[in-house]
């Protein structure tokens, strides 16, 4: 049917074409009102519909006539603070898609969120086809934990046959797994009924057996970039900027890390402000490993990760196994100091210069915030004769090798 035809009347699919007189099962139409009823009448049944184009009488069809509350989502999936539903009449409409061609995102979440947009249509996860909230709960499902996975949709934006492709990565712990269905209880009335989705647990695969041990500069242990992902609604001690309070999903924050002895990270609470998130440290651009916290310090800028150590014996620690811990006694400066700053720039490559100590003084007394957060204490402020850049990070050391 095309814009600017007549419509003469309407018949069940099959029946011999007569005239619009009402013979031969044709339900003549000449007003809303009776194509509303006869409509209404045809629910679940395949129908033609006569029409006039061109002065020619003509028939089309056969077109089925849906009941539009089976074609309301009646089931939900949630995944990570994100909401998935069944693409429905109004969705489809929108985006000119038919209906079961995949599962609309009404909100993202911390898995989805940070790469597809909230009403998107996811058509692929993990290389597996989802047209329904059971699939995608199934596809989800056997994901292993901090796996990457590649998600495809569609999007208002896009064109239909040209469907981004996103690399997206499971958290077990942040994007627990559940269905809720509207079903009717005896009494007649609908309620919402929730059902866990367990994760099944896949093969790990083999792990890359490193070359060589590997660090920064010489002398330096090894550096990482330590990436934290959190949710918004688990963000509880983090202060987020207007972007992040207003729309988004997830709450990203990234920093620099040194391997302290095998398996054990030490970073700053700017970096990993709480011990809820998901966080990775990746070492010379091309390992990425998994890290847990394992100690946030109420007062001090100090925060302890935890990676495997099979992974980390290939490193260059910052307290080798045997060696002396001159970190007990402490690495005392004084204006003048020559110092060596090793760390990583805005792009993780390996950034090394030679700095001087211009004075070290305590910093001036902070007031208290509103609400209450983490303030650094018993610390001290020191200025470098020639500041680095912006984007640098980094530790500095002293003539010996030790951490300042």
């Amino acid at each position: 049917v095309a814009a600017g035809d007549i419509l003469l009347g309407m018949r069940p699919s099959g029946v011999a074409c007569a005239d619009t007189s009402g013979a031969g099962g044709i339900a003549p139409i000449h007003s809303f009102v009776e194509l509303e009823a006869a409509l209404d009448s045809a629910v679940s049944t395949d129908i033609e519909l006569l029409i006039l184009r061109g002065g020619q009488e003509r028939s089309s069809g056969p077109m089925r006539v849906e009941d539009l509350f089976n074609l309301s989502s009646s089931a939900f999936l949630e995944c990570g603070c994100g909401v998935f539903q069944d693409v429905t009449y109004a969705a489809a409409r929108h985006l000119q898609v038919p209906l079961g061609c995949g599962v609309m995102a009404a909100e993202s979440g911390f898995v989805f969120g940070p790469k597809v947009p909230h009403g998107a249509i996811l058509t692929d996860v993990a290389g597996k086809p989802v047209r329904s909230v059971q699939e995608l709960a199934e596809a989800l499902g056997s994901i292993r934990d901090n796996a990457y996975f590649e998600c495809r949709y569609i999007c208002k934006t896009k064109s239909v046959a040209r469907r981004p492709c996103k690399m997206l990565k499971m958290s077990h712990l942040l994007a627990p797994l559940a269905i809720w269905t509207e079903r009717p209880t005896p009494d007649g009335a609908l309620r919402w009924q929730c059902e866990a989705v367990s994760f099944r647990e896949a093969a790990m695969p083999e792990p890359r057996t490193p070359s060589a041990a590997h660090g920064g500069s010489a002398g330096a242990p090894s550096l990482g970039l330590v990436v934290f992902r959190a949710p918004c609604e688990l963000a509880t001690d983090i202060i987020m900027d207007r972007p992040e309070s207003s729309g988004t999903k997830t709450v990203e924050r990234a920093g620099v890390g040194f391997l302290a002895e095998p398996g054990i990270v030490i970073t700053d609470r700017h970096c990993v402000p709480q011990p809820l998130g998901d966080v990775t440290v990746t070492f010379s651009q091309e390992e990425t490993l998994q890290a847990k916290v394992l100690f946030v310090h109420p007062e001090w800028n100090l925060v302890l990760l935890g990676i495997p150590i099979d992974a980390s014996k290939h490193l260059r620690p910052a307290w080798p196994e045997g060696a002396t811990q001159r970190a007990a006694c402490g690495v005392y400066v004084s204006p003048g100091s020559s110092l060596r700053f090793v760390g990583l720039d805005a792009y993780g490559h390996d950034v090394t210069r030679q700095v001087t100590v211009a004075c070290v003084a305590l910093p001036p007394p902070t007031p208290t915030t509103s609400p209450p957060r983490f303030g650094e204490r018993n610390c001290e402020l020191m200025d470098l004769a020639d500041p680095l850049p912006a984007k640098w990070a980094g530790l500095l050391l002293d003539a010996e090798g030790g951490i300042v």
